[in-house]
């Protein structure tokens, strides 16, 4: 018995049938032993194995022949997409840049225009308000012309009272009211044990010229108020005069000097009180100490401790920038001011005891 195979439509036979006794050749179909055959079906099947690695290998190449070109063909797509985005980007960067710069420009104009406008209401308002001072001080000036005199000199006699108040605690100080007749201030000297020792009249004046009224009237208020001293602290003097003047009894000194020549004054009235003078020696010694102060001697000392203090103030404030000789100018300075303190208590000293010095040492 044998088996017959049935090629396929190529004329391959993928599954041939083996008989017992022999087979047909796959080819031809003529009738070979079975050996044949499988030499014929082994040559067959490794034909169609290379045939088989042949077709995959030129699919392969053919694979990656596309996958190369593809890729090529993605990559200058891309590159050609990125040089578009590129040129549109800097379309628009252009573009904004020179909506920028437009923008600026304009706001520029506009701040420029601001500017003119503000400087020019500016300007209006500056001649506006400098109408309405000049208007003001026009009226103020009226209003100072029609005042009584004793208004006038009020912030100053304000002042004085004040640094009194702040210079001498334990005295009594009080103001005449307004509109009364009598001097500003009445300064009634206390000693250490509460009482009274003499009395200081003050008046205070802030007048730009002086009158010989000014004078006057204080010496009528010291008569009547029975006063040991009378000052007037004036920013205006007699023709000639300045700083400390004597006139009719009255002792003139400029604000700069009150407090020093008060508490000079302040200490001639407690040695009288604790001397227990008369009347008649009193007068003579204040008389005296009054024109000392007023002589050139009292007044360099006077000066000098005004200088002093005014040089220790002025150093007190350049403190931080020259520490390191601060304390030792500020030791010459005390030092001067308690020469010159020293050397005016000598000479008070002298008048009171009736031993006045003959000559005198210059305070530095």
């Amino acid at each position: 018995m044998s088996v017959t195979g049935t090629s396929p439509p190529n004329g391959h036979d993928s599954h041939p049938t083996l008989g017992t006794a022999g087979t047909h050749c796959p080819v031809c179909d003529s009738p070979i032993s079975a050996r044949k055959f499988a030499e014929i079906e082994g040559v067959r099947r490794a034909r169609e194995a290379e045939i088989e690695q042949s077709v995959e290998a030129r699919f392969a190449k053919q694979l990656a022949e596309t996958e190369r070109r593809k890729k090529a063909e993605i990559a200058a797509a891309v590159k050609l997409a990125t040089k578009v985005v590129e040129a549109k980007l800097k379309a628009i960067r252009d573009s904004q840049a020179g909506i920028v710069a437009a923008a600026v420009a304009a706001e520029r104009e506009k701040a420029g225009k601001l500017v003119v406008a503000a400087v020019a209401a500016a300007k209006v308002e500056h001649a506006t308000e400098k109408a309405r001072l000049e208007a003001d001080l026009s009226l103020l000036q009226k209003k100072l012309v029609a005042r009584p005199a004793h208004q006038i000199g009020g912030p100053a006699e304000v002042d004085l009272y004040d640094t009194l108040v702040s210079a001498f605690p334990g005295d009594r100080i009080s103001r005449v009211a307004k509109g009364v007749k009598g001097p500003d201030v009445v300064m009634d000297v206390v000693t250490p044990n509460g009482d009274i020792a003499g009395r200081v009249i003050l008046d205070s004046k802030a007048h730009a010229r002086w009158s010989s009224k000014f004078a006057t009237k204080l010496r009528g208020d010291q008569l009547a108020a029975q006063a040991d001293f009378a000052i007037l602290v004036s920013s205006a003097f007699p023709a000639g005069a300045r700083e400390l003047h004597m006139q009719d009894s009255v002792l003139i000194v400029s604000p700069a000097r009150a407090v020093v020549v008060v508490q000079f004054l302040r200490q001639q009235v407690i040695f009288n009180y604790r001397l227990k003078l008369s009347a008649e020696a009193r007068d003579e010694k204040g008389d005296r100490l009054l024109a000392y102060l007023t002589s050139d001697a009292g007044f360099e000392c006077l000066g000098a401790v005004a200088k002093a203090t005014d040089d220790m103030i002025n150093l007190e404030a350049r403190q931080l920038d020259a520490e390191t000789g601060f304390h030792r100018r500020r030791g010459e300075m005390i030092r001067a001011i308690q020469r010159a303190h020293e050397e005016l208590v000598a000479q008070i000293d002298g008048i009171v005891s009736g031993n006045e010095l003959v000559s005198l040492e210059p305070a530095i």
